[in-house]
């Protein structure tokens, strides 16, 4: 790595680093601590600490977006910021490895670090950079062996002439981490080296997937199910959907016409009338402004237009901001509860006395909502958390969960007990229960054993569903089995008669749930594209129309999993009876290349597609047809409607064998 950096940059010559006093490699990083701490504490962007319980790290994530008049400057940073930035270049020729790398010179050659803390055990830590980031990295020898490492790495994207009413501006997107490592170099390992991911996704800064649409049904389609994620979600989950809505209508490049645009702004107005966030309304009429932007090109009457400006009018001077009255429109996970969600609660207990603190999250997001300090292991909490959702707390020597009601809770993390309020001991009880036996199943190698841990927890889970329909048991329920049904067992759960439907646990059912309605039998498929082991995108609309087609999605890293025999089978056996088969690859923890590899390795002949989103990202094809568990396969009608979506690959070929007449 070090040789790689001298290459890349300015690196101070060793015998110099040599030569240096270890007091000034101590003034260097203690300069670096000092605007670490300026920075995570100026409340300039939207930060919050991440990697909280581990003692060699010290890491952020921050993030902002927001409007601003006069400045055009794409690197725009507040002080606190500028000011890290800048301690990163002024102590350079202090530290004992450095990389520095601006986003305007093209993507970083280095593609991440592996960092390397202690001895027995080492812990490391591997980070990606990202397409598009700016990269500052410095370390420090100290003595004793010790080491000290501050990285920043962050992205920004400046949207330019936006127009806002009678005037334009600019809008910045900005995100990014800062991290610093102090330990132990490890004896025999590198404290820092070179990482390459097995994946770099290509994403520009405005989002994901999730964020882009390219024709107008698919804009249409996500503005819909972004708005009901707002309606259905705490605060903190609506701040991380109205930004993407922000960044969805700015993707789109289409024109709208008068119809489309009437149909979007009925979807977002009900949002801005009934939000009591102002940050909130300010990003909801930014979207509205963006989209009337976009159906510019089409007449109103007069009376129309008038209505419109009306309209519009508060929207564009919400999204009006000034130097002198800089709005924080805050971004993703990082806005406080509003305190009509929240209920003051009181939590003691006992940890390890080894442990310094102990950590609150939000299931199932996991969400960080605070880190308090063990004392002689003991801590007593006292914080807001949102009423009638499930907490776990833990530290280094365990984990429990439990439902907020506004009671005194009791933890013992040594033991993974809990005492609460006698309503909600109940829900407590059975969470623990659960969890000790999934603890149990995860540790243990015998099969039997672990399948019968599993049949248990299945029966476990069924009961919570129906013997518990008013308490957030069936939630939690069916959070943990929603993937084992079917859409018509999990339909009773997916309207307002059942009292859990909107709370945050049902959020991935639901989404399941919309993906297995897609793939009911009758159902016009959903249209996507893919890219072929060419890097050349397909929808999936140009292979229908000329048979029956037949979608098998795998994962290239289980092939041998994959049930790949039985569909070559099915494509040696039905394609020249005009039976197209394309098998998807859903992988989500490699990279085309190797994906390519297996397919050249495996002779696969048919279509081979790519639908894979990268390491710990899910795919968006999977999430949209509520694929959970690979092979599976749906077989299309030459009209392009869903024939059958069996369960597995055995009754695909059944289906297959009676349509065309096999026996």
């Amino acid at each position: 790595m070090k040789n790689y950096m001298n290459n890349r940059f300015v690196v101070a010559a060793i015998a110099l680093l040599l030569s240096l006093a270890l007091s000034a490699q101590k003034k260097g990083d203690a300069l670096l601590h000092q605007h670490l701490t300026e920075f995570a504490e100026s409340r300039e962007y939207n930060i919050h600490r991440i990697d909280s319980t581990n003692p060699y790290v010290r890491a952020y994530r921050f993030s902002q977006v927001f409007t601003m008049e006069g400045i055009s400057d794409p690197m725009f940073l507040f002080e606190s910021l500028r000011k890290l930035d800048h301690a990163f270049y002024s102590e350079a020729n202090l530290a004992q490895e450095i990389y520095l790398h601006n986003a305007n010179e093209g993507d970083s050659p280095l593609t991440g670090i592996q960092v390397n803390i202690g001895e027995m055990p080492i812990i490391g830590r591997a980070l990606t950079f990202q397409p598009g980031s700016n990269v500052r990295l410095l370390s420090f020898s100290k003595p004793e062996g010790m080491r000290h490492c501050f990285l920043l790495v962050w992205s920004q994207y400046l949207k330019k002439d936006v127009d806002f009413g009678s005037s334009k501006g600019q809008v910045w997107y900005m995100n990014g981490e800062v991290y610093e490592f102090e330990g132990k170099r490890p004896k025999n390992n590198a404290y820092l080296s070179s990482y390459q991911p097995k994946t770099r996704q290509n994403s520009t800064f405005e989002g994901g997937e999730a964020s882009r649409a390219v024709t107008y049904d698919e804009l249409l389609a996500k503005v819909e199910r972004i708005c009901q994620i707002y309606k259905r979600e705490t605060e903190q989950g609506r701040t991380s959907a109205v930004i993407v809505l922000n960044k969805l209508c700015n993707s789109y490049d289409g024109k709208l016409s008068k119809k489309q645009y009437d149909k979007l702004i009925l979807l977002i107005e009900p949002l801005i009338a009934n939000t009591k966030n102002e940050s909130h309304e300010q990003m909801l009429g930014l979207s509205c402004a963006t989209l009337f932007q976009k159906s510019e090109g089409y007449k109103y009457t007069k009376e129309e237009q008038q209505l419109k400006e009306k309209q519009m009018t508060p929207h564009f001077g919400h999204s009006r901001v000034t130097m002198a009255n800089l709005s924080k429109i805050v971004t993703f996970n990082s806005m406080l509860l509003s305190d009509a969600e929240q209920v003051e609660c009181v939590i003691t207990g006992h940890a390890d006395p080894d442990a310094s603190s102990v950590t609150l999250k939000r299931c199932p997001q996991m969400e960080k909502m605070g880190e308090y300090p063990v004392d002689a292991g003991q801590f007593t909490i006292k914080c807001k958390l949102p009423m009638n959702e499930i907490i776990e707390i833990f530290s280094k020597d365990g984990n429990v969960q439990f439902v907020v009601d506004g009671k005194p809770i009791e933890v013992d993390l040594t033991k993974r007990t809990i005492k609460s309020s006698t309503i909600s001991q109940q829900t407590n009880d059975f969470l623990q229960n659960i969890r000790r036996m999934e603890l149990q199943m995860w540790k243990t190698k015998d099969t039997t054993k672990k399948d019968s841990i599993l049949s248990t927890l299945r029966g476990l889970y069924k009961e919570g569903v129906i013997q518990h329909p008013d308490d957030i048991i069936s939630a939690f329920s069916l959070f943990k089995s929603y993937s084992e049904m079917n859409a018509m067992q999990l339909k009773p759960y997916m309207d307002n008669s059942y009292v859990f439907t909107n709370h945050p646990l049902l959020a991935p059912v639901r989404e399941y749930y919309e993906g297995l309605m897609k793939r009911q039998p009758g159902t016009v498929f959903h249209d996507m594209e893919l890219k072929d082991p060419l890097n050349i995108m397909h929808p999936l609309g140009e292979y229908l129309g000329k048979g029956y087609v037949l979608l098998h999605f795998w994962n290239s890293r289980e092939a041998d999993k994959s049930g790949l025999q039985q569909i070559k089978s099915i494509y040696e056996t039905f394609h020249p009876k005009g039976l197209h088969v394309i098998s998807i690859a859903l992988n989500s923890d490699n990279y085309p290349p190797a994906w390519r590899d297996e397919i050249e390795k495996r002779q696969l002949k048919w279509t081979q597609l790519w639908g894979g989103e990268g390491l710990d990202t899910p795919s968006i094809v999977a999430q949209n047809l509520g694929i959970h568990s690979l092979p599976e396969t749906i077989l299309l009608g030459p009209d392009g409607k869903v024939v059958a979506s069996p369960t597995t690959i055995d009754e695909m070929t059944k289906v297959v064998n009676e349509l065309f007449n096999v026996k």
